[in-house]
C-alpha cells in the first residue's frame, strides 16, 4: 500500500480578476504558514487567495475589499 502525502503547492492571490503574486511552495512548507504581500487597491473588488495542493485539488479564501468614507 502507498502512502501519499498531500502538501500545499501553490498560493495565488487575486484582486478582482487579475493575479497578483503566485507563491509556490515545497513539502519543507510549516504545517501553518503565514503569507503577506502587498497590495495597492485602487478599486473595491474582492481579495481571492485560490491553494493548490500536489494533487490539484484547489480551495480558496475571499474577501470583498470596501473603501471607507
Amino acid at each position: 500500500t502507498e502512502i501519499y502525502t498531500l502538501s500545499l503547492h501553490d498560493a495565488l492571490p487575486i484582486f478582482g480578476d487579475q493575479l497578483v503574486s503566485r507563491f509556490r511552495m515545497s513539502s519543507a512548507i510549516a504545517d501553518d504558514p503565514l503569507f503577506t504581500f502587498k497590495l495597492k487597491a485602487i478599486q473595491e473588488a474582492p481579495v481571492k487567495v485560490v491553494f493548490v495542493d500536489n494533487q490539484g485539488k484547489k480551495w480558496e479564501a475571499s474577501k470583498k475589499i470596501k473603501f471607507s468614507n
